[in-house]
């Protein structure tokens, strides 16, 4: 699958480096969100902001360095249709 756009989630420095990194190889990175502790509010204003630039399909949501929280909030986004991917930085 070919992603035109990137959503990076996180809480680190490192994930805006990542996103620095991915613009330069051409994705554009539709926006970089801070989440600490997972909610379902948290998804459905990830998929808001999905919607904004593009489509669910052609968008990638990368969860990163949120500790136990990262494996939570990857499997809520899945179960609501989104492409997400569990991506460590460090």
């Amino acid at each position: 699958m070919a992603y035109k756009a990137v959503i990076i989630i996180g809480g680190t420095s490192n994930t805006v480096d990542l996103g620095q990194e991915l613009q330069e190889l051409g994705f554009e990175v539709a926006s970089h969100l801070s989440i600490y502790y997972p909610s379902k509010q948290d998804v459905a204003n990830i998929k808001a902001e999905i919607t904004k630039s593009g489509t669910l399909a052609d968008t990638a949501v990368l969860v990163c360095d949120l500790g136990a929280g990262s494996e939570a909030l990857t499997k809520m986004l899945k179960e609501q249709g989104l492409n997400a991917y569990l991506f460590k930085t460090k």
